[in-house]
Order: C-alpha cells, then structure tokens, then sequence
C-alpha cells in the first residue's frame, strides 16, 4: 500500500511539473514584443495584403516560397503570430477567412523576409497530353513524312515514264 501512495505522490509531482512546463512555454509565446508598433504595423500589411489576395481563389493564388529557419524569421512569426490574434478578434471564423488570413499572413512574412513569391509556370497544351498519346502522334507524323516521300517517288517514276 505504501508503494502504492508513493507511486502517485511521484505521478502528482511529474504532472506538476509538465502543467508548469506548458505554462511557462504559453506565456513565452504570449509574451507582448518590445515595440507594440511593430505589431500594428504587421497587423495593417495583414489587412492590406488581405484586401488584395480577398477576391482571388485559391488555385489563383501564388504558391509561396520556402521560408528557412533563422532568428529573424522566429522572431517575426512571433510578432505576426501576435498580430493575427489581433484580426481573428475582429472576425466571425469561418474556413474561408481562416484559409485566407494562413495565406494572407504567410504572405506578408515572406515580403518581410525579402523572399518574392514563385510565379506559377505555366505549361504548354502539348505537355498536358498523356505521353502515349504524344508517342504515338509523333509515329504518325513520322509515318506521314514517309508516305509523303514515298508518294513523291511514285510520281517521278510516273513521269518517267510517259516521257
């Protein structure tokens, strides 16, 4: 019995312990920045970039770059993480706001890291054909010129004849 108590003494302090632990981690990430006008400024490119990218479907829209991890861009995503809950207050959720605030806000992370948003490539119709499709018109193009050769010979050795 008494190792029974000691085995939940110990769980009790390990519990405390890790609720202490994501309390500490919550109030980093909550932590208001330096220079609360950083934010401002963060949450008004987000309004602006919102009303630029607000009427544009998805499959219209730019794929983003890859951000890499540095310094500067966790301390950015911290700032802008602040600015967003700034917005999602403001706004009734929705999945469309929602995707479109992720978007958005990814957006404007990469313009302040300087990273230009890929342009999307635009294929040409004869890609979008299946490969054997493609093969097998190549074939008959091949065949064609063949024919063509061909038929020419025939009409040579015709005049050639008459003459």
């Amino acid at each position: 019995m008494q190792n029974n108590q000691a085995d939940t003494v110990v769980d009790d302090v390990a519990v405390e312990e890790a609720n202490k632990a994501i309390e500490e981690t919550k109030v980093d990430e909550v932590e208001p920045s330096q220079n609360p006008s950083v934010i401002d400024d963060l949450a008004k490119e987000i309004r602006r970039a919102r009303a630029e990218w607000e009427n544009t479907s998805m499959t219209e829209r730019p794929p983003l770059p890859k951000i890499t991890v540095s310094r500067k861009a966790e301390l950015l995503i911290k700032q802008v993480n602040q600015a967003i809950r700034l917005e999602m207050a403001e706004e009734t959720p929705d999945l469309n706001n929602s995707n479109l605030l992720q978007y958005v806000t990814a957006y404007v992370i990469s313009e302040k890291l300087g990273k230009t948003p890929k342009t999307p490539k635009r294929r040409s119709n004869t890609q979008l054909q299946p490969k054997w499709k493609t093969r097998i018109e190549n074939q008959i193009k091949g065949m064609r010129a063949d024919l063509s050769i061909l038929s020419d010979m025939a009409q040579k050795s015709e005049t050639q004849k008459i003459s």
